[in-house]
């Protein structure tokens, strides 16, 4: 257990974190980004981006931009853990910032991986979802970049989850992980938290499968930003927090013991339908007022903290950043700790 006090966590928020080439993620496992803006020059915006080549060999894979009918889009094409990669996005960062892009209030930073980065593990994947269940608060926190609350249209766009996983479990308690393949696994939790771009999370989108599998893992909780930081830091946690999923070495009776205690604590109160979610959000436009206490919570130092200590192995610059992004300034530091 990693130790923090108020002295050390004002020193991180003070450094000056430098971009990294390497964020310790598996080197083949692709990764997939939609930069949404709203101001800035347009026409520039979209000739540059749209002539910068992403590969020069035989594929020519290009970053692209459009426009789906909401805001401004800069979309990745499949990229990977290499300086090469790397460098590309930052350069479109430098593109983007240069031509004075800005999100505004609505816009989003939509990350996705490939399943590759679950290597196939069956109980990573209920790992991943009571992680998520216990420590929602604190995701949705960091998601949201430098800013302290949501973006407007997190409430039509990445509701949590948590009912939706807890309503995954009980329907599968006679499940035996032994005789359940991977794409079978992920098919079923498809079935509880459907493709519907409503949800924080969206794991079975088939839509450019050849095979007709499920081939991603989409995170919709992060607010819009063109900050190579931000952008990278958001990629670096999500990809930590899944792959810190398939270490047998973690103490996952912890957490199963925690996710019980969530688990009785939610079963006491009423939790919104599939059905209601879909409704009140797309429909009417409004948000359950259990959804606003899991969006809207207060900060809370201790878990986001517990949480860096099970993901990261050690103190490191991951760590460190993931911190420096949660907490966001000394004014929000000095709130916490009061």
């Amino acid at each position: 257990m990693i130790e923090w006090n108020e002295k050390k966590l004002v020193e991180i928020l003070k450094e000056p974190f430098h971009l990294k080439k390497d964020i310790e993620l598996n080197k083949n496992v692709p990764i997939g980004l939609e930069i949404e803006f709203t101001k800035g020059n347009y026409d520039n915006i979209f000739k540059r981006v749209n002539s910068f080549s992403y590969y020069k060999d035989r594929y020519n894979k290009k970053w692209t931009t459009k426009n789906d009918g909401f805001n401004n889009e800069v979309v990745s094409p499949l990229f990977y853990n290499k300086e090469k990669d790397w460098n590309t996005l930052f350069a479109i960062t430098d593109i983007l910032e240069s031509c004075r892009a800005k999100p505004s209030s609505n816009d989003s930073l939509q990350v996705s991986f490939g399943l590759e980065i679950f290597n196939n593990n069956v109980e990573s994947l209920d790992h991943f979802l009571k992680l998520w269940n216990i420590f929602e608060k604190e995701i949705y926190r960091f998601s949201y970049g430098e800013e302290e609350q949501a973006r407007t249209m997190l409430y039509q766009r990445a509701l949590p989850i948590s009912y939706r996983i807890i309503e995954y479990f009980k329907s599968n308690e006679t499940m035996k992980e032994e005789n359940c393949s991977f794409p079978e696994k992920i098919k079923e939790i498809g079935k509880f938290i459907l493709h519907r771009k409503l949800y924080a999370i969206n794991i079975v989108d088939t839509e450019h499968s050849l095979t007709g599998l499920p081939e991603r893992i989409e995170l919709r909780p992060a607010n819009g930003t063109i900050d190579p930081f931000y952008i990278q830091n958001t990629i670096q946690f999500f990809s930590h927090l899944i792959s810190s999923c398939q270490d047998d070495t973690k103490d996952w009776d912890l957490i199963d013991k925690k996710y019980k205690n969530q688990q009785e604590l939610e079963d006491r109160i009423y939790s919104p339908t599939r059905e209601e979610d879909y409704y009140t959000s797309l429909v009417s436009g409004q948000i359950s007022p259990k959804y606003k206490e899991i969006i809207e919570a207060t900060p809370n130092l201790e878990g986001a903290i517990l949480l860096g200590n099970f993901i990261y192995k050690e103190e490191n610059d991951f760590y460190r950043a993931y911190l420096k992004q949660y907490i966001k300034s000394e004014k929000s530091l000095h709130k916490m700790l009061k």
